[in-house]
């Protein structure tokens, strides 16, 4: 495992849209990266940049010792949960989540363990379509986590899920990303998750890294009013939850080892 760092990177759409524009960041490994910002402001693009799917227009992604623009998905080591998800309709769900796990004699045991910290092991032998949208969603997560790939891009991944359940998931993941070390990066638009559950925040808007720091610094220091208005909630509140793992102290990267499978909501897109 090794830090993500994007340098100068740009991406431009079909009518000059300027998605990504000149981002330079460090994205720290082992650690839970939280991309924060309003509809529209590239965070989407930013993963599918990381994750591969994208190819940017300028500048490099270095993964470790590797630039990899240049690289194939599938040989990047990620797995990404998309906003609108996809699972293998005529699957398991069992079987829809250890599709990401490519040695069978450690399959059971990981879908037992990610089915039980999302807190659908009782949904394993029914099909997806036969599930909630919020069920679904976390069978995509479980999916996901069970490859334990090296990097997790997460887009929206609570979105449909109840706000008790989204706030016992969170603390889940933590928990998760804690003893497995995995590098996870997190899109979001809601500043109270991103505040709960990061390591370091990244600002963003209109394609541009607007603010970058651990949570304390950047809740508790805007650097504009954009910023400020979307980090509106109280810095001094209390983020800690039951079951939660003692944070180790990041410090600030400056602004300015991929498993044989493609990119997707574990191993690859259905």
């Amino acid at each position: 495992m090794a830090a993500i760092v994007l340098d100068n990177l740009s991406r431009v759409f079909r009518g000059g849209t300027l998605a990504a524009d000149r981002l330079t960041l460090r994205i720290p490994d082992g650690r839970i990266t939280v991309v924060l910002g309003p509809s529209g402001a590239g965070k989407t693009t930013l993963l599918r940049l990381i994750a591969g799917l994208e190819r940017p227009d300028a500048g490099t992604i270095r993964m470790g010792a590797h630039v990899v623009n240049r690289i194939s998905p599938s040989r990047r080591d990620v797995a990404m949960v998309f906003q609108q998800f996809v699972l293998f309709p005529h699957w398991t769900v069992r079987r829809n989540i250890g599709f990401s796990v490519p040695q069978r004699a450690e399959r059971a045991d990981r879908v037992a363990e990610v089915a039980r910290l999302l807190e659908i092991d009782s949904l394993l032998d029914r099909d997806p379509q036969s599930l909630s949208g919020g069920q679904q969603q976390r069978v995509a997560l479980a999916r996901a986590m069970a490859g334990r790939p090296a990097t997790l891009l997460l887009d929206e991944p609570l979105a449909h899920i109840d706000a008790p359940l989204r706030s016992r998931i969170q603390g889940v993941l933590r928990q998760w990303q804690h003893v497995h070390q995995v590098t996870v990066v997190y899109v979001t638009h809601d500043a109270t998750e991103a505040r709960r559950i990061a390591d370091y925040v990244v600002l963003v808007a209109e394609g541009r890294i607007v603010q970058t720091g651990t949570p304390d610094e950047v809740f508790g220091n805007p650097v504009n009013d954009l910023a400020a208005r979307w980090l509106g909630s109280d810095p001094s509140a209390d983020t800690d939850y039951p079951g939660r793992p003692a944070k180790t102290p990041v410090t600030s990267p400056p602004t300015g080892n991929p498993r044989n499978h493609p990119v997707g909501e574990g191993k690859t897109n259905p």
